[in-house]
């Protein structure tokens, strides 16, 4: 069984670690697209491949999702 503080220290370098690799991640994405609908409209379809969640459908009628 690992100890206590190499637990604890095997822990911070892997928060570490992910940190490093969110931060190097996040960096070289490029920017969402912001799209701001008028009030009433909303997204019927979205887009789940990127990093980010896009809306690829836009309904702004009723019943038309």
């Amino acid at each position: 069984m690992m100890g206590k503080n190499t637990l604890l220290i095997t822990l911070a370098w892997l928060l570490l670690v992910a940190y490093f690799v969110t931060c190097s991640y996040a960096a070289n994405t490029t920017p969402a697209d912001r799209v701001v609908h008028p009030e009433g409209c909303r997204c019927c379809l979205f887009n789940f491949s990127k990093p980010l969640i896009t809306c690829v459908k836009v309904c702004c009628g009723q019943n038309c999702c």
